[in-house]
């Protein structure tokens, strides 16, 4: 399940330090999974709106969470979320 470069190399990589969830796409994540990608992380950081918007004001809609993991499952691609 490796990406094939442009060279025929197998290369395999992974977002450990994490993607913001808000930025990613499906066709990103189909992109990325046929370049090699294998597993990616997303910081949630809370999983009530009120405190994603209001307390650390990140700009993210816990649907646009939803939709990622839906697409990584759909996809193939590990996914790992983190939490405080």
């Amino acid at each position: 399940m490796c990406g094939k470069t442009k060279t025929g190399l197998d290369i395999t990589w992974s977002c450990p330090s994490g993607i913001a969830a808000y930025a990613l796409t499906e066709e990103l994540i189909i992109a990325m999974k046929k370049s090699g990608c294998y597993k990616i992380y997303i910081s949630v950081e809370s999983g009530n709106q009120g405190v994603l918007s209001n307390v650390i004001g990140k700009p993210l809609r816990l649907t646009q969470v939803d939709n990622v993991i839906t697409w990584c499952r759909k996809h193939g691609v590990q996914i790992e979320g983190g939490f405080v």
